[in-house]
């Protein structure tokens, strides 16, 4: 016979709901107290943010610079205001 229990996965998008997921997150990495997984969750989401302000400002760069600043100058630009480092500074 098959267990017919119902599994729900969902994104945790703040601070209280990842302290409610911390229980099963300890029974899977015991050598993780709450605030320590509370960080690493904290540390992976500013990446993510990071890599999506990266996309959106590429983007809309090239957009509303196209015709007006060669897209060479355009990237140089940006790799140099967007790049990983930078991003950082500005979210701390």
């Amino acid at each position: 016979m098959i267990n017919q229990k119902a599994i729900l996965i969902k994104e945790l998008k703040n601070e209280k709901e990842w302290k409610e997921a911390y229980p099963v997150m300890k029974q899977l990495r015991t050598h993780l107290d709450e605030d320590q997984f509370l960080q690493l969750i904290q540390e992976a989401a500013q990446k993510e943010d990071i890599q999506q302000v990266q996309q959106v400002s590429k983007a809309s760069w090239n957009y509303a610079y196209e015709g007006i600043i060669p897209f060479e100058i355009q990237e140089s630009f940006l790799k140099f205001a967007y790049n990983d480092e930078m991003m950082q500074k500005r979210f701390l």
